[in-house]
């Protein structure tokens, strides 16, 4: 192209030696060249094409053809938007004390090598990787407790429009780590040797007027014992990874539901010896707590575990639901969520 009357000439396109051999299939080849997008956007632009033979070999054979050559006013056309998802951390998650310095953010994005920018109130800067995913790790340490809200920027490869996501978590380093089952069970293990699994899920249960009918926060997740088609005493049991009681006064806070006409027991317990064995109950709530169909209530519960006495080493806790001997089981429907470990203990 030219913009000066061919004086001088800019390459916009070109092909290199044979497309396909002598003798070959034929082939047109459709070529779509944006000529504004290349700068030339003011005056009058002249075009050529510009074949050239080879310098050596059977130069007969390099005949070229061109045809159906159109000039129109698509071009500077914007190219694909970027898109990126900040997935880690989950809306309304609270990271503690344990992870405040190497907190790691991440999720997907569409255009591998560009950058990832992070901004809002944090900063920093990644790549989106070949597997379409992209990671950074934050020091939050110097941050003060409350709302962090994370920004990421995602460069479009191709000049279309940047990507860009928004989450707001908070930092409270009164908590050493929480768990609402946003994203999963997070520092949370279902038993293996008891009777089935806690289910996450969100809104009611399948079990008309029992259990919860939404999470403790309202709009998210929470875990339940699913007690349809259960057997007498069957157990439904968590147990947390270690936590440090000899670092931290640990303190635990988590909210319950029990909803149902025909309930089981919860319980709370202890293990210092890696859950080889678990001490008596802490804490525990037996039987119903709110009939069948009654207003949905979610219960706060605060244990001071290092008042307790457990104040040194690894400690692990579990929550135990036990279903009822009789009656109408599928009634049984307890519901955890908001499960925080603290150093608040000990006050």
């Amino acid at each position: 192209a030219s913009n000066d009357g061919g004086s001088t000439w800019s390459a916009l396109w070109s092909h290199l030696g044979a497309d396909i051999a002598t003798g070959g299939i034929d082939v047109w080849r459709g070529q779509y060249v944006d000529i504004c997008d290349a700068g030339f956007t003011s005056s009058n632009v002249l075009l050529r094409f510009r074949g050239v033979m080879p310098a050596s070999g059977t130069i007969a054979d390099s005949d070229m053809g061109l045809d159906e050559i159109e000039v129109n006013a698509g071009g500077c056309q914007p190219g694909s938007p970027a898109s990126i998802s900040l997935d880690d951390p989950a809306p309304s998650q609270v990271i503690g004390v344990v992870d405040m310095d190497a907190f790691t953010v991440s999720g997907t994005c569409s255009d591998p090598g560009q950058n990832i920018t992070l901004g809002g109130d944090v900063s920093g800067l990644t790549t989106c990787q070949a597997s379409g995913d992209w990671s950074y790790t934050l020091n939050l340490s110097a941050h003060a407790d409350g709302d962090i809200e994370i920004q990421v920027d995602h460069t479009s490869a191709s000049g279309g429009a940047n990507g860009s996501d928004t989450k707001i978590f908070t930092k409270d380093s009164s908590t050493i780590f929480f768990d609402n089952f946003e994203v999963d069970f997070g520092n949370w293990v279902q038993a293996a040797t008891d009777d089935g699994d806690w289910t996450v899920n969100s809104g009611e249960t399948d079990s008309g007027g029992v259990g919860p009918s939404d999470d403790q926060s309202g709009g998210g997740q929470y875990i339940y014992v699913e007690a349809s088609n259960t057997g007498s005493g069957d157990e439904f049991i968590i147990y947390s990874d270690p936590v440090d009681a000899g670092t931290y006064n640990v303190g635990f806070d988590f909210y319950w539901n029990k909803r149902g006409n025909t309930m089981g027991d919860l319980y709370l317990e202890v293990s210092t010896d890696d859950g080889v064995s678990w001490d008596t109950a802490v804490w525990s709530h037996l039987g119903v707590d709110i009939p069948r169909n009654g207003t949905d209530v979610w219960n706060n519960e605060t244990i001071d575990l290092c008042g307790a006495g457990y104040n040194s080493g690894q400690i692990r806790v579990r929550l135990r639901a036990v279903m009822p001997s009789g009656g109408a089981r599928w009634q049984s429907d307890i519901g955890l969520d908001s499960l925080r470990f603290t150093t608040l203990g000990c006050p």
